[in-house]
């Protein structure tokens, strides 16, 4: 003790006992002899044990911190070089099929062959971009769900026999079984139950080799007065996933074969969308599996019956048809303007093209009353988008200014950005790219 308060006015120090407790001292010497040897000290002493161990706590948390991190940001370094490539591939094989398609123009079967790889390659890359967004609204927690009724059935008839047409394409069976539904009409959020299946099923298609078979049965397992539990089961005789990753399969960005991103493209964010948009709805997904020897993968989900159906089942529907309605096509884009008038046109549309909200607005102004029967308005445009064009079309003082349906046509596709246009005034969201079909049917439902 002399020799480490020599030359010192008072020492501090940190100590820990043989039990395992922390102490704070202070020595502060108080008296020499005439040799100047130390006889007097005076020691403080706290128990610090609390302060000390939440310390460590603190400091590991730090650590922890600091390697998730980490671990964060090598996912998303691979993640933006996965994406790099998943990008470019694509867009190398629609340049090349497309100078391909040009130059076999005199020969339709070529040429027809080419772009429907064209097509193709674009509906991957618009997915893409989709998984990509839907997992930052996610994250983010700016996702918004819909309660609005539909047919249980028939979502899942829509979803599967889109996934049939890639499951024939590589020669796999694909078994659907839906007589385990009792109740078929619910309310819920559709386009989220829809990205949950289809992102199932595009798996099971992906990492199943040609000659194999996916079993998809639906079920209700259990049905209170309001409320049925809907189960959706995807059973496959694919890859398999090992035991490893079957632990991170939910995991954003993750995906088990580094080495196959050629046959195998994706990102690694289906599955964990469709966990997350599960988990904000009261549902499940599970999975069991064995490496060459197929996955299951279990989605539960709570539904609400749809009551009003019950007491008043509505009708189907006639076939749409739009002959001889006359349409304000507003859009900016001259490719998408090209294509849309040309579509609406084979159904016998007709078609006055305007190229930016002003130029809609002032062809609106000019039109005799009743003239347009319906007009469909792209949103991101110059001079004036479509929103502002909307609110000065329903501002005019005229006649149909008010009751004129408007039909937002729009990439802009989440559910903030549809009640923004029904906020201004509009009647319906058609997302980009467009469903030709669902739009004939919205446009024939406001003109027949």
């Amino acid at each position: 003790m002399e020799q480490r308060l020599e030359g010192k006015d008072s020492l501090s120090t940190v100590m820990q006992d043989n039990t395992g407790r922390w102490y704070s001292l202070y020595l502060q010497p108080l008296r020499y002899d005439t040799a100047g040897r130390l006889k007097d000290v005076l020691i403080a002493s706290r128990d610090i044990t609390d302060y000390k161990q939440n310390e460590e706590a603190y400091q590991a948390k730090l650590r922890k911190t600091a390697n998730d991190a980490q671990i964060a940001s090598e996912a998303k370094t691979l993640f933006l070089r996965r994406m790099s490539h998943d990008v470019r591939t694509p867009i190398n094989g629609i340049r090349g099929m497309a100078k391909l398609a040009r130059d076999n123009l005199n020969d339709p079967a070529a040429a027809g062959g080419y772009i429907d790889k064209i097509l193709t390659s674009a509906d991957y890359l618009h997915e893409l971009l989709e998984d990509v967004l839907r997992m930052s609204k996610l994250e983010s927690g700016d996702v918004q769900f819909e309660d609005k009724p539909y047919a249980l059935d028939k979502l899942i008839a829509e979803v599967t026999g889109f996934i049939r047409v890639q499951a024939e394409e590589k020669q796999l069976a694909l078994a659907v079984d839906t007589t385990g539904l009792v109740h078929t009409h619910v309310v819920g959020s559709p386009v989220h139950l829809r990205q949950v299946m289809q992102n199932v099923l595009s798996n099971a298609v992906k990492f199943t080799p040609a000659g194999g078979s996916i079993h998809v049965p639906c079920r209700e397992t259990s049905c209170t007065a309001d409320t049925l539990q809907f189960e959706f089961v995807c059973a496959d005789t694919g890859i398999g996933i090992s035991p490893e990753y079957r632990t991170r399969i939910f995991e954003p960005f993750v995906q088990e074969d580094q080495s196959a991103r050629s046959r195998y493209m994706g990102t690694g964010l289906g599955l964990p969308i469709a966990k997350e948009i599960l988990a904000r709805r009261g549902g499940t997904i599970t999975v069991s599996s064995q490496k060459g020897q197929g996955s299951t993968f279990t989605v539960t989900l709570p539904l609400q019956l749809d009551a009003a159906y019950a007491a008043a089942p509505v009708p189907e529907a006639a076939p749409a048809s739009i002959a001889g309605v006359r349409i304000l096509l507003v859009e900016d884009n001259e490719i998408n303007l090209a294509v849309a008038q040309s579509l609406l046109e084979e159904r016998g549309a007709v078609i006055t093209a305007a190229r930016d909200g002003r130029q809609a607005v002032d062809a609106f102004a000019a039109s005799e009353p009743g003239q347009f029967e319906v007009i469909l308005m792209d949103i991101m445009m110059p001079v004036m988008d479509g929103y502002e064009a909307t609110q000065a079309i329903r501002a005019m003082g005229r006649s149909d200014a008010k009751t004129v349906p408007i039909f937002a046509m729009t990439a802009n596709a989440f559910v903030e950005d549809i009640e923004h246009c029904l906020a201004v005034g509009m009647n319906e969201h058609i997302a980009k790219p467009i469903d030709l079909e669902q739009m004939v049917r919205l446009i024939a439902k406001y003109c027949s």
